[in-house]
């Protein structure tokens, strides 16, 4: 969603490595995701992490994106 030309964007997960794990999958998936979804629509999607302690070892799309 953009905002007096901002881009805002809000992560939360289950827990606080879920959104480690998302703001992984964002990080290397952006572009794709912003191409895909329309720039002025507020979308959504969910993503799954993988990790072993607190690293991270997977993070994958499972839904998304979605406007709304």
């Amino acid at each position: 969603m953009t905002f007096d030309g901002r881009v805002i964007m809000h992560v939360a997960g289950l827990h606080a490595i879920g959104s480690l794990g998302a703001i992984r999958y964002l990080t290397s998936h952006i572009a794709q995701l912003f191409g895909e979804a329309d720039a002025d629509v507020s979308w959504s999607g969910i993503v799954r992490a993988e990790y072993i302690g607190l690293e991270i070892q997977a993070a994958d799309l499972l839904s998304g994106p979605h406007a709304w």
